[in-house]
């Protein structure tokens, strides 16, 4: 039997339903929430979401975020959240409203990392001759927390990764040295002049949408000197928050924080984050080493023919990277000091009749002081790198072909000092020289696409390119450690190098019965210059032809065949 304070509540419940009812079928109302994946919680793009029996929907952006206007709402209609990946949600507007964020539980099986073919994914590094590749998204080692690029990395079983107490880091593949790996950010290259290595430290994760690497050394458009592989950093356009801030803390007393920030509007998205980040370590004998970063990131994007069917044929990116190391070792007296900067521009559209155009320039700018005290006196050494990229490239296809011509201008000047004040006897050797290189580089690739109606091969593929290579180099102001030397014996003449590579390469895929296959062959040669670091670091006496430096360019053929093979089992729940 009811009671009268029962009795009042279910009156009261009967008549907010009523009102709520009768308000919100009075007039439509603009559901908002956010789709969240249910154990990662990451934002889910892409969701298709509407309302059951009817043609009323929309879907949610690249962040998660949804708005859906609703006409005469009912309490019971009933909402329906589908994506491919995911299992379907039905829930109704009375149990949305009080709570907006909807996740949705994959359905999807979760399987190792493979490696793919670049021809037919929509990768930038597909202009390039079809290789295997592997990529790492964002959202993957986002959940597996990765905020290091070296460390992550050093997880493909082809990469190994050297680590200096200074805190710079290198990457080589399939145990090549870290002068055959070509780097690339959004497809500009980033390898030093000085010594073509690239400090993978000076990554902010952050900023990464995803990391391709190319194996092998079957490369034509990115640079000879990639005689292990490519690895390309493609950096991230939206981001889902506005403002974020984040403290990490680790062993060795280290910890960095940061803060990150983003806007779009319209075509224009904008980006900034900076990190600052320290560890200190002790030796057995407590003396300690310190490191100190301090990291700058900024990248702009600006669509031009947004609204023009969605299709983005004028894109103008700019990057800024900055990034200052600090280095001490109380024990050995060491010191080490590094400044990077890389301002980076490149625009991929159509310009008037020119259809199709990728245009690239950068600048790179390195400082590193390094100072060593010991009980024979001091060594201080000062390398001041500066250089200039600038290319373009035009693609033009016909039916069954595709051509491609790229030029590229390289021009790096580096200033380096070494100078030694010891109490024993004076070395001799080189102090200090200007050097500067020029490269021109002129490629030329034929694609040839031959589609199948056989069910067993169904495309054919057939691709050939040219690359010549010119590097010029100069030697200025040299200053010999030793007055009493007279020269180091043709060391400082004029270096003038003319090369030209070629590489062919097949593709073939197709099926028969459950079974898919893809198979592939490249065969080609290539090159790589000597350094500048190779021009300086030569022996310190050098009195005869004999004692000089080999400074010639290193060659290699290589072939590489490769194959896979792919089962369909269509009884897999």
């Amino acid at each position: 039997m009811f009671n009268n304070k029962k009795l009042s509540i279910i009156v009261l419940n009967l008549l907010s339903t009523s009102l709520f009812i009768s308000s919100v079928s009075a007039q439509n109302i603009v559901l908002r929430g956010r789709v969240l994946d249910v154990n990662t919680h990451y934002n889910i793009g892409d969701v298709n979401i509407y309302i059951k029996g009817t043609e009323i929907g929309t879907t949610s952006d690249f962040a998660g975020f949804y708005s859906l206007e609703i006409p005469d709402p009912v309490p019971e209609m009933i909402i329906v959240f589908r994506h491919i990946g995911y299992e379907l949600k039905e829930t109704t507007l009375n149990q949305i409203r009080t709570k907006p964020s909807i996740y949705l539980q994959p359905r999807v099986i979760p399987m190792r990392e493979l490696d793919v073919e670049a021809l037919g994914t929509h990768l930038g590094i597909e202009k390039d001759l079809p290789q295997p590749i592997s990529i790492f998204e964002a959202e993957a080692f986002e959940i597996r927390g990765y905020i290091d690029a070296a460390d992550l990395l050093r997880s493909d079983h082809s990469i190994q990764v050297e680590e200096q107490l200074s805190g710079k880091k290198t990457v080589s593949i399939r145990a090549g040295n870290p002068d055959d790996v070509i780097v690339l950010y959004n497809g500009t290259k980033l390898n030093s002049t000085y010594n073509n290595i690239f400090d993978f430290s000076l990554i902010n994760l952050e900023n990464v949408e995803r990391i391709e690497i190319v194996k092998g050394s079957n490369t034509a458009l990115y640079g000879s000197e990639a005689f292990s592989g490519i690895i390309n950093i493609v950096p991230r356009i939206q981001q889902n928050y506005n403002i974020r801030f984040q403290q990490r803390f680790g062993t060795y007393d280290s910890g960095n924080w940061g803060v990150n920030l983003y806007k779009g509007f319209k075509g224009l998205h904008g980006s900034y984050s900076y990190i600052q980040g320290a560890s200190r370590r002790k030796f057995l004998d407590d003396e300690l080493l310190e490191n100190q970063l301090d990291h700058h990131g900024i990248n702009l994007f600006y669509d031009f023919s947004r609204g023009q069917k969605n299709e983005r044929k004028n894109v103008l990116t700019a990057s800024f990277i900055q990034s200052t190391q600090e280095y001490k070792d109380f024990r050995d007296n060491e010191t080490l000091s590094n400044f990077n900067q890389v301002v980076l521009f490149r625009y991929t559209g159509d310009i008037s009749i020119l259809r199709k155009l990728e245009l690239l320039a950068s600048h790179y700018w390195w400082d590193e002081s390094q100072v060593l005290l010991s009980n024979f006196g001091t060594v201080d050494r000062f390398f001041q790198d500066r250089s200039f990229h600038l290319s373009g490239e035009k693609r033009i296809n016909f039916k069954l072909t595709e051509f491609l011509v790229k030029y590229e201008f390289e021009k790096g000047i580096l200033d380096f000092t070494d100078e030694r004040i010891l109490t024993v006897e004076q070395s001799v050797g080189l102090e200090g020289a200007t050097l500067s290189r020029k490269r021109y580089g002129l490629v030329t690739i034929i694609k040839l696409h031959d589609p199948s109606s056989s069910e067993t091969i169904r495309v054919t593929d057939f691709d050939i390119s040219f690359r010549y290579d010119k590097v010029i180099d100069n030697q200025q102001n040299e200053i010999l450690r030793n007055t009493n030397q007279d020269s180091l014996f043709g060391l400082f003449d004029e270096h003038v190098w003319d090369e030209t590579t070629f590489k062919i390469s097949t593709h073939f895929s197709g099926s028969f019965g459950r079974m898919m296959f893809n198979s592939y062959m490249n065969y080609g040669t290539n090159i790589k210059f000597p350094t500048l670091f190779q021009q300086i670091s030569s022996p310190e006496t050098i009195w005869s032809e004999l004692t000089r430096p080999n400074l010639n360019p290193e060659k290699n053929t290589s072939l590489e065949i490769g194959f896979e093979l792919t089962g369909n089992t269509s009884d897999l729940g």
